[in-house]
């Protein structure tokens, strides 16, 4: 062997009360979850994590991460959801999650068989922060009210004309969000692959970009 092989690092974690689970692991488990209720049309919210296991390899990393869910439509029953989390730490980060369902039983592991085929990866460059006057574009973009908040301002863009709703656009499949605080503006691209159901974040530029992704 001419070349020494790369250093990797695996561990797992199960969640106590005296070792919660770190709060990045906690957005990957709402983003899972919101993928689900995306594609199922449900309403599951994220009740706590039970334990997460980490292989990174500079500048790659997956997470598997083991939660649970409330299912409000059930009367608040609990179910355990699992998610599979890809990311790429490169200058445009990606956060690609391709497993978010509950815990199949016995005879549901068929109904969660992943998909061979998958649509071409989007590398492309992020678009540039649109001028103001673009977010009166309602045909396209989508402006929260945020006066609440210290963000000043987060619009969502999607291209598909087919959306009637404005707000529907929160849930388009593939979308752009531009999001606005006090000091800085990011871009954040969201891909939902039509064919394996994989969503894809991407982010360019240099912050806290996990918790400006989620």
């Amino acid at each position: 062997m001419k070349t020494k092989p790369g250093c990797c690092n695996l561990w797992a974690s199960e969640i106590t009360k005296d070792k919660p689970a770190p709060e990045d692991i906690v957005l990957y488990a709402r983003l899972g979850i919101h993928k689900y209720n995306m594609i199922q049309g449900t309403n599951l919210q994220l009740h706590g994590i039970e334990k997460y296991t980490v292989y990174r390899k500079v500048p790659y990393s997956i997470h598997y991460v083991t939660a649970v869910a409330k299912d409000p439509a059930a009367g608040g029953s609990l179910v355990t959801f699992q998610s599979k989390f890809y990311e790429e730490g490169f200058h445009v980060k990606r956060l690609t999650c391709s497993i978010a369902r509950p815990k199949p039983g016995p005879h549901d592991d068929q109904a969660y068989s992943p998909l061979t085929k998958s649509e071409p990866e989007d590398k492309s460059a992020l678009p540039e922060w649109p001028g103001d006057n673009a977010f009166d574009d309602k045909k396209h973009y989508y402006v929260l009210d945020l006066s609440k908040l210290v963000i000043s301002k987060v619009a969502v863009y999607s291209s598909d004309e087919n959306i009637v709703v404005p707000n529907e656009r929160l849930n388009a499949r593939n979308a752009h969000g531009f999001k606005a605080t006090r000091d800085r503006v990011a871009i954040i691209r969201r891909k939902m692959d039509k064919f394996s159901g994989d969503i894809t974040l991407s982010f360019e530029g240099l912050c806290e970009w996990r918790r400006t992704f989620l």
